[in-house]
C-alpha cells in the first residue's frame, strides 16, 4: 500500500504489545497489560507477519498462501480492516518504508 507520494506504508507490531500461540489461535496483550484479544487463525497468520517488511498488499499474499480461501479482494478487505483494528488499539502501526 502506498501513499498519494508513493512510499510504501508498511505495518509492524507495536513495541510492548507481547504475544502467545495457543494452538492455532494467539493471545495478545497490549503495553499496558489492559486489553487481551484472542486472534483465530487467520488473525494470528497476519499478526505473526507484521515483522515491518510487509504492507497491507504483501500481507494479503501472506495469508493467500495460508488458507484455503481464493478470493483475493475479501482476503485484502479482510486483512485491511484488521489491520486498522489493531492500530486503533494500539497494538500495530504503519510506518513509512523510507524511514
Amino acid at each position: 500500500m502506498s501513499d498519494s507520494g508513493g512510499s510504501l506504508v508498511i505495518v509492524v507490531r507495536a513495541a510492548g504489545a507481547a504475544a502467545e500461540r495457543v494452538g492455532d489461535k494467539t493471545l495478545v496483550v497490549d503495553s499496558a497489560g489492559m486489553e487481551i484479544l484472542t486472534l483465530n487463525p487467520v488473525g494470528s497468520i497476519v499478526w505473526w507477519a507484521l515483522d515491518g517488511e510487509r504492507d497491507v498488499e504483501a500481507l494479503t499474499d501472506h495469508v493467500l498462501g495460508r488458507t484455503t480461501s481464493t478470493d483475493r479482494e475479501v482476503i485484502a478487505a479482510d486483512v485491511e480492516r484488521f489491520v486498522a483494528e489493531l492500530v486503533a488499539a494500539g497494538l500495530a502501526v504503519r510506518t513509512d518504508a523510507d524511514g
